[in-house]
């Protein structure tokens, strides 16, 4: 008896570190999202240790959450940008074994700035 075997790409593994402090309705919401456009998730409740920004250990629980997909990167992002908005310094996450750091950057906008290249009519 011979057995045949079959192999599916399913896509990447997708990554979040998320501190268990941080999960709110909004984020449990994005992140059953994120499982419904994987098809499943798998969670392992870990300690992240960081250097934070006053060059003192940071010690705190996190959820790693872990997604195998395509094109979850918009999804991930949603995510990281809502627990930026929520107070997070920064959020990790590994797209294919790559790992990104997403902090948020001050929004700082000049309205009295004048651009004149755009009172000019370009053809």
């Amino acid at each position: 008896m011979s057995l045949k075997y079959r192999i599916d790409d399913i896509g990447v593994e997708h990554k979040i570190w998320i501190p268990c402090v941080a999960m709110s309705d909004e984020v449990n919401d994005l992140v059953n999202q994120v499982i419904a456009e994987a098809g499943g998730m798998t969670a392992v409740v870990g300690t992240g240790v960081w250097l934070g920004s006053s060059h003192e250990f940071v010690e705190e629980e996190v959820h790693i959450l872990s997604f195998i997909g395509n094109n979850l990167d918009e999804s991930m992002m949603s995510l990281s940008h809502t627990l930026l908005e929520q107070g997070q310094e920064a959020v990790l996450i590994s797209i294919a074994g790559n790992a990104l750091l997403v902090t948020g950057e001050p929004e700082e906008a000049n309205t009295d700035i004048k651009f004149s290249w755009r009172d000019n009519d370009v053809e």
